[in-house]
């Protein structure tokens, strides 16, 4: 199966490094796609130009537009803040932290970001989702060649949705409710919480990446084939 990561023109290089060693140490793969242009020091992969001027959400919007037309059957998805911890077959078909509410507050500092999540909301129930479920989805995530192609004859290239949230709610994924807690923590006690369910996967954030250092340090000291 193919790996796929969506890049955007900024990109935490220790991160990265860390998504790639785990993933080509834990997860088997066939190629290794960037959306986006890969970084320098970055090689053996596919990158692939589908980045979109208007911003962030066009952007990823139109990744999602480009994964559609390319050659694969399923793919799996990775940010470039995601790990894979340990040896796995695949990547369960899985999200985390479901919930059957909307996000609708416009006014806190992530406005355009719960603005899409509604907009969102709004496209899935004018599809016959009639209570949209809003999934965390800070895993990697495995889509199918078939439903890329589905979703994008249904949506709209000027009107940017979050794919990921309307994948899921249209094409269902299994054990939705498997585990507990999202793996991105943004506190010191959420990424305690993580760790003690000792998951398969982890995600970085901002606020917490320094006290996960010497962890990812330790499980992936190493180059992988795919570092310069």
């Amino acid at each position: 199966m193919d790996v796929v990561y969506f890049q955007g023109p900024q990109v935490s290089e220790r991160e990265l490094r860390w998504s790639l060693r785990s993933m080509a140490a834990n997860l088997p793969h066939e190629r290794v796609l960037f959306l986006g242009q890969a970084p320098d020091f970055v090689k053996n992969v596919a990158s692939i130009d589908a980045d979109w001027p208007e911003g962030k959400w066009h952007s990823i919007h139109a990744k999602n537009r480009a994964l559609a037309k390319l050659d694969f059957e399923e793919a799996t998805l990775f940010d470039d803040d995601m790990y894979v911890t340990r040896p796995v077959d695949r990547v369960p078909h899985y999200h985390t932290g479901w919930m059957r509410k909307r996000n609708v507050p416009r006014t806190d500092r992530y406005s355009t970001w719960r603005e899409i999540v509604t907009i969102t909301h709004e496209w899935l129930e004018a599809q016959g989702v009639e209570h949209p479920l809003h999934p965390a989805v800070h895993v990697p995530r495995i889509v199918t060649k078939e439903n890329m192609e589905k979703l994008a004859g249904r949506d709209r290239m000027d009107h940017p949705i979050l794919w990921r949230l309307a994948y899921g709610n249209l094409f269902h994924y299994d054990n939705m409710d498997l585990l507990p807690c999202d793996p991105k923590a943004m506190t010191e006690d959420q990424l305690k919480l993580v760790f003690s369910y000792d998951m398969d996967f982890l995600s970085s954030h901002n606020k917490t990446t320094h006290l996960m250092e010497d962890y990812l340090d330790g499980l992936f000291p190493d180059k992988c084939d795919y570092e310069v």
